[in-house]
């Protein structure tokens, strides 16, 4: 710590592995503390998975007036017969 450097996720590993090794002495639910790995990368990455799988739906902006003028003038040329010169 006095160079400066982090706590690496291996060494919370190590602290874990040793904090139930020290509780199972006393109780025999130290095992339970594992969990605490799992949890807390859910906790780190979950929102990433969550967003991964369930993408957002995207928004559609709401039509304009010249936006719906030029639609409608489609669907009236998609009606119209076109007649071929021969």
């Amino acid at each position: 710590m006095q160079m400066g450097t982090g706590v690496s996720g291996a060494q919370d590993v190590l602290f874990i592995n040793w904090a139930v090794m020290a509780l199972a002495i006393f109780t025999d639910k130290a095992p339970w503390l594992f969990i605490t790995i799992p949890a807390y990368l859910l906790y780190t990455y979950g929102g990433m998975i969550k967003s991964y799988l369930f993408p957002p739906a995207p928004i559609e902006a709401p039509m304009t007036e010249a936006d719906l003028k030029r639609q409608a003038k489609k669907e009236r040329q998609a009606g119209r017969v076109k007649y071929a010169r021969g």
